[in-house]
């Protein structure tokens, strides 16, 4: 599970018309879903100025989710730095906040809920692991990092990744 956030929001929405916040979002998220597919995953939702992905255990591989979303992570922070040069180009006079983005990751079981009250359908996920990525990137601000994962989806990734081990109090 892969959540993205964008920081400082809040921020942007008061310095941004309706059209231009939806602008804002609809660049940003457009650049996201390019690396999700590529490593196939799925997006189950939005809400504001968040993105939910699933990465399900692949065809002979059945760990390679973990690798597949720390690859995307990286590839949406690299997306976030070149967006970064959208917003000064599209809001030379604005005074913006610096974009970033924080993304958290674990890996676990989700229940995929589909609610339907009788106006429209939705999918969402719902579950510890979708809590616990959804936490990871809220505490990436306080640690200064982009992405945070769980030691569950460190371990399930490999090597192929340096990692910083942070405990809590």
């Amino acid at each position: 599970m892969l959540s993205v956030n964008i920081r400082d929001f809040s921020i942007f929405s008061s310095h941004l018309t309706g059209e231009e916040l939806i602008e804002f979002t609809n660049v940003f998220f457009d650049q996201t879903y390019k690396p999700i597919h590529q490593q196939h995953g799925w997006v189950v939702g939005f809400f504001d100025d968040e993105m939910t992905a699933m990465f399900e255990p692949g065809g002979g591989q059945p760990d390679d989710h973990a690798e597949r979303a720390l690859k995307v992570a990286l590839l949406i922070v690299l997306a976030a730095e070149s967006f970064r040069k959208w917003i000064t180009q599209r809001f030379p006079k604005r005074k913006l906040p610096e974009f970033s983005v924080g993304i958290g990751i674990h890996s676990g079981e989700a229940t995929i809920c589909d609610t339907n009250n009788g106006a429209a359908m939705e999918t969402n996920l719902t579950g510890d692991t979708v809590e616990i990525a959804a936490h990871l990137h809220t505490i990436t601000k306080t640690l200064g990092w982009s992405i945070a994962t769980s030691s569950i989806c460190a371990n399930i990734a490999g090597e192929r990744f340096s990692y910083r081990i942070v405990t809590g109090k």
